[in-house]
């Protein structure tokens, strides 16, 4: 692997990201840039556990998640779909 690519490994960040609330409707189909963020973590693999935490306390009794929770996903901070247009 080269050299800048391996840096620019390093330097990307993961971030979980949550889908919208419009007037009580959750918005999944909206452009990832307009999600909330939440993060950072340096790896995907401590993004997803957190992601996985927070659907199990999102889809329990009685929770109190935000709504979008559910539809959380991770997203690497270099993704193209994470830039304003």
């Amino acid at each position: 692997m080269k050299r800048w690519h391996t840096a620019a490994l390093a330097l990307a960040a993961w971030y979980l990201m949550v889908a919208p609330k419009t007037n009580g409707k959750i918005e999944v189909n909206v452009p990832l840039n307009q999600w909330k963020q939440s993060g950072p973590y340096e790896s995907a693999d401590d993004c997803e556990a957190t992601r996985k935490q927070i659907v199990a306390i999102a889809t329990g009794v009685g929770s109190n998640a935000p709504a979008g929770s559910v539809w959380a996903k991770c997203v690497s901070s270099d993704d193209p779909a994470m830039k304003k247009n």
